[in-house]
């Protein structure tokens, strides 16, 4: 099974240490609503889970870019 690269917290805030005190949102989930907010203002007509799926493709393109 391929291990799911959602490049961690995108807003972690730590205790001084290092650790994690909260993860909030991955990093991919917060790419995915910039990609969603740029896709609505072109206000296309399509169903909702296209637009998501659509909106996490950008953000996993953008993950894996990164890692390449």
């Amino acid at each position: 099974m391929t291990k799911l690269i959602d490049g961690g917290p995108a807003f972690p805030r730590t205790d001084g240490v290092g650790a994690y005190e909260q993860d909030g949102m991955s990093l991919r989930d917060y790419f995915a609503g910039q990609a969603l907010a740029g896709l609505m203002m072109r206000r296309l007509t399509c169903s909702h889970s296209d637009i998501t799926g659509w909106s996490y493709r950008m953000a996993d393109a953008i993950l894996w870019k990164g890692k390449g």
